[in-house]
């Protein structure tokens, strides 16, 4: 895979069925306007603009190389073929700050394990991806994260896919994926999960197979479940994406799509 198609090599199995661009109207986009450049002075935080179909990123934090449970892929490559500023490693605080803490909180309770494999977040000041593969991405606030491993992935795949020959991957490390969906399940920040369908279906069968499987919409499995959403193109890496943050007034949630309800098993 060379580097400098980084994204498109890595998901290019697939954004498969894409999230209809129809959903939010664009607006123009003049800058920060009302009370925020009062309220902040001169130390603007990360700014959300638009909608993660049709948006922006101002004053983007960058997600840091590596850090205790997490890794972004191929790095080292990355920087010998582009700059940090044209790379997919940019994001809001509310983001870069959960990636770093789901990863630690996931390493501490497995400790030894396999690190996260971080792909793409958004580019430094948002906006289209220009090799298209995604449509969404566009506004800090949409992480793509390689499944929880339990072997190192060989280096022509690093992403292995979750369901393969209609069976879960060995190499699928499924216990901590679960805890990974509780976590983020239990974050009101964290809006959607988004796995390809089969691997919605998997998730299921596991949180009854080990007697999980929420009886009442007040347990953690119940969120996870209620937050991971059947996504075509989403076999060997989970989309996460986020809540407009309170300090992003003109951030967007785009109208919704026609989501699955409660646990949706």
């Amino acid at each position: 895979m060379a580097p400098a198609i980084f994204s498109l090599g890595i998901l290019s199995q697939g954004c498969g069925k894409s999230e209809s661009a129809s959903s939010y109207t664009p607006t123009a986009y003049s800058g920060l306007q009302g009370p925020i450049s009062s309220s902040y002075g001169s130390n603007i935080p990360p700014q959300a603009i638009g909608s993660h179909m049709d948006g922006k990123l101002m004053n983007a934090e960058m997600l840091p190389t590596s850090g205790i449970g997490f890794k972004i892929h191929r790095f080292t490559e990355q920087i010998n073929s582009m700059t940090l500023d044209q790379m997919n490693v940019w994001g809001t605080t509310q983001l870069v700050t959960m990636v770093q803490k789901i990863s630690r909180d996931l390493q501490y309770t497995f400790p030894g394990s396999i690190p996260l494999d971080v792909a793409d977040l958004s580019k430094k000041k948002g906006g289209k991806f220009i090799h298209q593969g995604h449509l969404s991405h566009q506004n800090g606030l949409d992480v793509d994260i390689g499944f929880p491993l339990n072997t190192q992935p060989s280096d022509d795949d690093p992403f292995p896919f979750f369901i393969e020959s209609g069976k879960i991957n060995r190499i699928i490390d499924v216990p901590r994926f679960w805890a990974a969906l509780k976590m983020l399940g239990n974050r009101d920040d964290v809006v959607l999960i988004f796995v390809d369908p089969r691997i919605k279906r998997a998730m299921c069968r596991f949180a009854k197979s080990i007697k999980e499987f929420p009886e009442r919409p007040t347990e953690a499995s119940y969120h996870a479940l209620n937050k991971l959403q059947p996504w075509d193109g989403h076999n060997n890496h989970f989309h996460l994406r986020m809540q407009c943050p309170s300090t992003s007034p003109q951030c967007q949630m785009a109208k919704p799509l026609p989501y699955e309800t409660g646990a949706g098993c």
